[in-house]
Order: structure tokens, then C-alpha cells, then sequence
């Protein structure tokens, strides 16, 4: 299988020139003013002699300066651990392509095709029609995409539909070694379920057929249920998947914190209606994820640890605090690394160094309490003796009605 891969994945890159390339060590980095991921993105296609730690930032540095974000294509045929390593970079997901395939042999090819034109070349007014289906409008992929399929070095068959003289279907097969792949395949909206996809991809198949085409390959992008169940009626079937990794903005925003912050606030929840101190992530946690821990088995396996502890608890209760304060003063030099990143208005600065003396000298709780009680407190003062009276500059219901329930504590 993983021959077929490898082989489908050459292709590919046949099928789809970019607009710049670039070779380094193995890999070719690929720019397209980023038209569509495949074309602007880091594919691996040989061995490596240099280090991921001296060739990813290299890639980085190169996007950058075409400006764009590094995009890596990661697919069977590249390492799990480089994924993993980007993942611990903050680079997110995106993209994710389903790749079907299947022997001629076995195709459906029942249904006529009376309303198909076919090409042996790929004519402006196609790919202007393309752009139109597309929605594209960028005046730089309008100017630069054509120049892509006309780079195509394989034999190529173009295929459309026309209703009253517009095109309002596409299609496009591209004959390799003895495979045809099929790309672009794109129905204008209120023609859709019209039966026009079906047309254009059994006539691009009966034609590479004719050509000496014995297998056939696809892409679909995940989530694409209507097209997914074309192409398997037609006889295609999963291969295999692949994804693409992009990098974090240039402020460093991490794209999957939201789903982050919502786990540890359900573990949290959780943890104290249990009954049990309360589940949260921690700096030390960091450590996991440098070597690899993303599936979250890692803290699955921890937890079995700490659970064989227990056994163990007397020795433990025996380690002098002595021993274990310089670690915990470690940690808290390296949470309060953060401080640095906050806006030091008054808006700001107030609130935590209200919770950072708070907790210091009484609690956490204490400390986010009192915290929420001063930035509450703080901005509702600006808001009311201050000429910036906009609703952004009043705490928000929500962060209101937290601070009262936290606040409760302090009189019970």
C-alpha cells in the first residue's frame, strides 16, 4: 500500500504545479499566494540529511518572507513524530483530504454524458469559469493560477457543461503513468443534484479508458458527504488520508485554545463536584507534551502512577517540605513569565497585582477572588469617571456574575 501511496502522491504533485518551487534537502517547498493548501505548502518527497529543529524554521523564515504562513503537508508516508513535532509548535490542522481510488476494472460507468464537452487542452474560458464557480476574486490567483495549468506536463482532458452558452460545470483529468486522476469538479450551485458531476466524471473515466488509463485516483475534502458518496456510486474507495499543518499567526496565537481552555475548565468543574482537588493543567504538564504526549494516554498512564502512589504514601510524606519548596518557587518564576505579556494600563495592572499580593499572602481562591472583585471594581470606575463610556469598557455579565459566586466565600 504504501508503494500506491507514494506513487498517488508523485502524481499529484505532476497533476498540480505551483508558482514557485523550491528544493532543499528532500523537500520542496511550494508558493502559490496561497490558492489552495496543495499548492503552497511543504510536501516531503526524499531522505533528509539535516535536522526537523534546523529545516522547519528555515521553511518558516521562507514563508515569511513571501508572506505567507508555513504550511506542511502531512501525509502516510511522512513521520508521526514530525507531526507531533509541529503539533508542539502550535501549528493546527487544516484541510484534512480523503484520497479514493480504484481499478478500472471495477468503475460504474453505466451513466451517459450527452451534455459533456471535452478538450485535449485547457482553455482560458474554462478556467475563467472555474474562477466564477469558485468564487475566487482575488485579482492575484486570477492572474497567476492560469499560468499553473498551463504548466501541467501530462496529458490532460478538460471537461464542462454548458447551459445557454455558460459553463456551469467543470471537470478535469489528468492522465499519469497508468492512472487518471480527476480534479476540479465543480457544479454551479442551483445545478447541483442535477445529475452534471455524475456526467463529467464518468465521461473524464470512459475517456482515460481510451487512453490506456487502468486506475483511477481522487481527493475529497473531509466533510464533503455529497461528493464522497458520488465518487464510491462510481466505484472509487478509501485509500488513505492526509492533512496540513499551519503555522500559528505572527503574534503567536495558539489556533486550538479555545478547545483547550474548554477541556481544563470541564476537568475542573468535574474534579470538584468529585469531591477531589481540582483538575487543571499545569506548567509541569509542558514536559509531556515536549516529548510527545498529544492523544492524551499520557495523562491516562500518569494517573495510573499517581494511583500505585498511594501504596507509597508514607515514604512520600517523609520528603522534608525543604525538598520540595525550591521546585514550587521554580515553577512560580516560570507562571509568572506571563506578566510580561500584560497590557499594564490601569485597567490591567491593578486587578492582578491585587490578586498576585492576595494570593501570596491568603490563597489562590482568595487571590482570584479578590482579583475579580478589583477588576470588576476597577472598570466599572473608569467606566463611570472617565469620558469613555462605551459598553466594552463595562465588565461583562458573565465576568460579573463569576465574581459575585466567587466572592461568596468570603462570607461563609
Amino acid at each position: 500500500m504504501e508503494t500506491t501511496i507514494k506513487q498517488i502522491e508523485d502524481m499529484s504533485l505532476n497533476a498540480w504545479p505551483s508558482h514557485k518551487m523550491e528544493l532543499y534537502d528532500g523537500w520542496i517547498l511550494r508558493f502559490s499566494y496561497f490558492y489552495t493548501h496543495r499548492t503552497n505548502s511543504v510536501e516531503q518527497f526524499g531522505n533528509s540529511t539535516l535536522t526537523w529543529r534546523e529545516k522547519i524554521p528555515y521553511c518558516e523564515s521562507v514563508y515569511k518572507r513571501l508572506g505567507t504562513p508555513a504550511v506542511f503537508k502531512i501525509s502516510p508516508l511522512v513521520s508521526p513524530d514530525f507531526d507531533y513535532v509541529l503539533e508542539n509548535r502550535g501549528y493546527a490542522i487544516q484541510h484534512t483530504t480523503n484520497v479514493m481510488a480504484m481499478s478500472m476494472n471495477a468503475a460504474h460507468l453505466d451513466t451517459p454524458y450527452p451534455d459533456v464537452t471535452f478538450y485535449n487542452n485547457i482553455p482560458s474560458e474554462w478556467i475563467e469559469s472555474l474562477f466564477n464557480l469558485k468564487n475566487t476574486i482575488n485579482p492575484i490567483h486570477r492572474k497567476v493560477v492560469p499560468s499553473m495549468y498551463q504548466a501541467i506536463l501530462k496529458e490532460t482532458i478538460c471537461a464542462c457543461i454548458r447551459i445557454d452558452g455558460q459553463i456551469i460545470a467543470t471537470g478535469l483529468g489528468i492522465l499519469d503513468r497508468d492512472y487518471i486522476g480527476i480534479y476540479a469538479i465543480h457544479v454551479k450551485e442551483e445545478y447541483r443534484k442535477h445529475g452534471y458531476a455524475r456526467q463529467i466524471c464518468t465521461g473524464l473515466l470512459k475517456k482515460g479508458m481510451k487512453k490506456g488509463a487502468q486506475n483511477a485516483y481522487l481527493q475529497v475534502v473531509e466533510g464533503n458527504d455529497n461528493a464522497r458518496a458520488l465518487y464510491r456510486s462510481l466505484g472509487f474507495q478509501q485509500l488513505y488520508t492526509y492533512w496540513f499543518r499551519v503555522q500559528p499567526d505572527e503574534n503567536g496565537n495558539f489556533p486550538i485554545i479555545g478547545k483547550i481552555f474548554l477541556v481544563d475548565a470541564i476537568g475542573s468543574v468535574v474534579g470538584t463536584c468529585m469531591g477531589v482537588t481540582v483538575v487543571t493543567s499545569y506548567v509541569e504538564s509542558a514536559s509531556g507534551i515536549e516529548v510527545g504526549g498529544r492523544t492524551g494516554l499520557a495523562s491516562v498512564v500518569t494517573g495510573l502512577f499517581f494511583l500505585l502512589a498511594v501504596l507509597f504514601a508514607p515514604l512520600f510524606l517523609m520528603i522534608p517540605t525543604a525538598a520540595t519548596t525550591p521546585v514550587l518557587l521554580i515553577i512560580g518564576f516560570v507562571m509568572m513569565q506571563g506578566l510580561k505579556s500584560i497590557d499594564f494600563g490601569i485597567e490591567e495592572w491593578v486587578p492582578v497585582g491585587m490578586l498576585i499580593i492576595s494570593t501570596l499572602f491568603y490563597g489562590i481562591s482568595q487571590g482570584i477572588g479578590i482579583g475579580l472583585l478589583t477588576y470588576c471594581g476597577v472598570k466599572s470606575a473608569y467606566y463611570l469617571f472617565t469620558d469613555e463610556r462605551g459598553m466594552d469598557k463595562l465588565p461583562s455579565p458573565f465576568t460579573i456574575i463569576f465574581t459575585l459566586l466567587t466572592c461568596i466565600q468570603f462570607f461563609i
